[in-house]
């Protein structure tokens, strides 16, 4: 919810979205929540700005190929993972396009590479280490004699991590 609010007030409402693989539980979520999320907003997804890829810098690739060559591409593009965005503005760069300037771009995961490329990638970062941590706990919660039910639930909600990939649109 956070990105589709985020492009939206930055004035985006041509958004493309590139999916993960099916068989992975995360993309169908990731991506139910952004149309969820958009459709509040009454930014309805284009069909052809829907694109299916891998979670592979290469499908980025090819995504931000397929998009970028449309009649009317999108101002701006959300990956559900960080390897597929740095893909997408890749294929930004082969077009002769300026980002952000030409393209805004947003990934999910928010990997070390995120910050290191340019511009640095706004992305949506999972607090994994938090996430982890809670696991365990709830795995050796009933050897110290507590029940995992009744322990109190951490914020473990997703962060957008706002860099310089995304900026108003022209």
């Amino acid at each position: 919810a956070e990105v589709a609010t985020h492009l939206a007030d930055l004035g985006h409402s041509r958004i493309g979205l590139v999916r993960g693989p099916d068989l992975f539980r995360s993309s169908a979520v990731r991506g139910q929540g952004f149309l969820d999320a958009l459709a509040e907003r009454g930014i309805p997804l284009d069909p052809a700005y829907d694109f299916k890829g891998a979670y592979t810098f290469e499908s980025g690739v090819e995504a931000g190929h397929a998009l970028l060559a449309l009649d009317t591409p999108p101002t701006a593009i959300f990956t559900l993972n960080d390897d597929m965005a740095i893909g997408v503005m890749q294929a930004a760069r082969d077009r002769g396009l300026e980002l952000p300037r030409d393209l805004s771009v947003v990934g999910f995961d928010d990997l070390p590479m995120a910050a290191r490329v340019w511009p640095n990638l706004t992305s949506v970062r999972l607090p994994i280490r938090d996430m982890g941590r809670m696991a365990a706990e709830k795995l050796l919660a009933p050897m110290r004699g507590v029940d995992p039910a009744k322990m109190q639930q951490p914020d473990v909600r997703p962060a957008l991590v706002v860099r310089k990939s995304a900026i108003p649109a022209s």
